[in-house]
């Protein structure tokens, strides 16, 4: 196994750095023959929201036109780096904006809002970039709906409008509307941008991949363009969708397209997924390191029968009580007058946990008392110990160093660019708050996660690992995504909430992942796993959302 350990570190470490090296060198050296900088920008918004962005200046000749970029909902202004790059490589000033509860930015997250994010980056490029004298706006998804809306408020200010993998149902009044989607969009039909053509041209017979009009001075253009081989996520990096971004903006801005673009994203992409691969695996494999130095081959706590029932039903139990319990939770705090204003994403994944820790002690409190003659509460809080007396100390310090090295490797990626992923002094607290605020949900969750493990356990540690990852996720979302099927055929109308309820799912399958494996070094002690979960997700809430999270 040794040997094993040393094959796969180094396999992981070769992996971080081929993906790494390429990335470091472009992004400093950047492109010789079309140099640019990149660097942070505050901005902020008309209601004093703190707006976090980067801002992309090329070096020498510039075009007169700027791009203001945004993302999808559950991103920031990173992802859009690739498109960003591609725009300042042509001569185009690009500021790229976190929106609000996104990424760096301040604020609640308020989907009628998000436009005045974006037109805080237009109104710097009118007053502080006077060599600007056309603006164009781009979104992604949720950021291509916020940018058509913007447009339509302010024809005067936006020259150009590219939506990514969404569409403005009445795009009237829109100066140069591009609408590109990835082959295999799923959201939206073929039928629904036709009759926004439509409207848009006031012709009947319209079709797809058609220019209409042509007249970009006099801001009448559309078109609905189609890539290729990507679906609604991948379309910000589909080479024929970046390609034709391009075009539309140099027509628009220059006046002409151009015939001599070369695009370098795919090759940045490449590499950070062989970053990204080689900074999973080399994770894992620390952990294990870290978990041998810690513990010493100290033996673990493998003790049994802490639950007479069986793993079916115990499954079936969560998935289908406890996540009832914890979706009734979730939509009682929801409906506290008031709240839902105040409501956003990543406190969906308290309130769910919440009502999942009451649900946890409720149904082990049943089997507890129905399977033991003199039941008390001190049987109850026995059996909890018994999957945290193992090296107690041991698992706390584990489970902190393995948040941290989880923590590190999305911290360097995100680095490359010009934003700085460190915790700041001011969220210090909050962070440490969330920490305390979670604990007690997490724990609770792990209990009864572990118990089910302990029933799953395999004379191999691989199998043992797939198995319970697996049944974890079908535990945590059997219901949500019973829910989410009832709102994609409509039999309700759910609107935000099914992106609140998105965020629990991803968290989850996240969580199910990292925090099995962790469970499984630190001594199989509960109180490890779950101050890693904790960690994580205190960092989650500071860092990527730092509006969402609860205090």
């Amino acid at each position: 196994m040794s040997r094993l350990k040393k094959i796969v570190l180094l396999i992981s470490i070769s992996l971080v750095i081929i993906g790494f090296t390429p990335q470091f060198t472009i992004r400093i050296i950047r492109d010789l023959n079309n140099p640019y900088t990149i660097d942070p920008l505050a901005l902020e918004a008309e209601d004093g929201t703190h707006i976090s962005s980067i801002i992309y200046t090329p070096i020498g000749e510039k075009s007169h036109g700027g791009i203001v970029v945004s993302h999808r909902y559950w991103g920031d202004k990173l992802l859009m780096q690739p498109l960003s790059v591609e725009l300042v490589r042509r001569g185009f000033t690009v500021i790229s904006i976190d929106f609000r509860g996104h990424g760096a930015s301040g604020g609640q997250f308020i989907s009628s809002q998000l436009l005045y994010d974006m037109k805080a980056a237009v109104d710097y490029m009118e007053s502080e970039l006077p060599y600007i004298t056309q603006i164009g706006v781009i979104g992604h998804s949720l950021g291509a709906i916020a940018a058509a809306e913007l447009a339509r408020a302010y024809p005067d200010k936006i020259n150009a409008t590219v939506a990514i993998g969404s569409l403005d149902f009445n795009p009237s009044g829109i100066s140069n509307l591009l609408m590109a989607i990835g082959v295999t969009e799923p959201y939206i039909s073929e039928e629904e941008f036709l009759n926004a053509l439509r409207i848009y041209t006031g012709e009947q017979n319209v079709s797809i991949g058609k220019l209409y009009y042509g007249d970009f001075v006099g801001g009448n253009n559309t078109m609905v363009f189609v890539g290729d081989n990507s679906s609604h996520l991948m379309e910000i990096i589909d080479p024929k969708i970046t390609y034709q971004t391009i075009q539309w903006f140099e027509q628009v801005f220059n006046g002409v397209p151009a015939d001599n673009i070369i695009l370098t994203e795919w090759f940045l992409e490449f590499f950070s997924l062989i970053f990204q691969l080689g900074a999973i695996i080399l994770n894992f494999m620390l952990v294990i390191y870290l978990s041998d130095y810690i513990f010493k081959g100290k033996n673990k706590n493998l003790e049994m029968g802490l639950i007479k029932e069986s793993k079916t039903r115990l499954i079936s139990y969560f998935a289908l009580i406890t996540m009832g319990f914890a979706v009734i939770t979730f939509y009682s705090l929801l409906s506290i007058p008031g709240n839902a204003d105040r409501f956003n994403p990543l406190s969906s994944i308290i309130f769910i946990s919440i009502g999942a820790a009451c649900g946890v002690f409720l149904i082990l409190l049943f089997l507890i008392m129905s399977s033991e003659q003199n039941f008390s509460f001190k049987i109850y809080f026995m059996k909890f110990k018994m999957l945290s007396s193992s090296f107690p100390k041991r698992s706390i310090i584990f489970g902190i160093a393995a948040a941290f090295v989880v923590i590190i490797s999305p911290t360097i990626l995100w680095n490359l660019p010009a934003q700085n992923i460190l915790i700041e002094g001011r969220n210090f607290s909050i962070m440490i708050g969330s920490i305390f605020i979670s604990f007690p949900f997490f724990l609770m969750k792990e209990f009864y996660f572990r118990i089910i493990q302990r029933m799953s356990k395999k004379s191999k540690i691989y199998r043992e690992y797939i198995n319970t990852v697996f049944a974890g996720i079908f535990m945590d979302n059997l219901i949500i995504f019973a829910i989410f099927s009832l709102g994609w055929i409509n039999v309700i109308y759910m609107g935000d909430e099914l992106l609140y309820l998105s965020v629990w799912i991803r968290f989850s399958i996240i969580q199910n992942i990292l925090v099995t494996w962790i469970y499984i070094y630190s001594g199989r002690n509960i109180l490890g796993s779950t101050i890693f979960s904790s960690i994580i997700y205190a960092w989650i809430s500071v860092i990527i959302f730092p509006s969402f999270g609860f205090v």
